[in-house]
């Protein structure tokens, strides 16, 4: 059985555990987040139209644990950008993704 330690604080935005298995010299952390609050705030933005600028889109708020995904994935850099266009608007559009956008349009 692995021991757990935990990294986080209470309150903290991400909760961080640490997990050591002695029998198979492995260790891992693991990363949550309650995105509950971004789901809800993303679904009433979404009745609403927002996007009245030309030059500015705010299209979506996806939490840190997606984000960090996506910069593992290669579809945002380390430095936050947007690396591929194509891949980041595919995994908007998805349906199984629809409430990380602030939008019901697709992007």
């Amino acid at each position: 059985m692995a021991k757990k330690l935990k990294l986080s604080n209470p309150g903290d935005v991400i909760e961080s555990n640490f997990y050591i298995d002695e029998a198979a010299d492995k260790y891992y952390i693991e990363d949550k987040i309650d995105a509950k609050p971004i789901i809800d705030r993303n679904k009433e933005l979404q009745k609403h139209d927002i996007n009245k600028h030309k030059d500015f889109k705010y299209v979506a708020s996806i939490p840190l644990t997606v984000f960090y995904n996506m910069q593992k994935t290669g579809i945002i850099s380390k430095t936050g950008k947007v690396q591929d266009r194509v891949a980041f608007a595919r995994f908007l559009n998805d349906p199984d993704n629809k409430y990380l956008k602030v939008t019901d349009k697709k992007i």
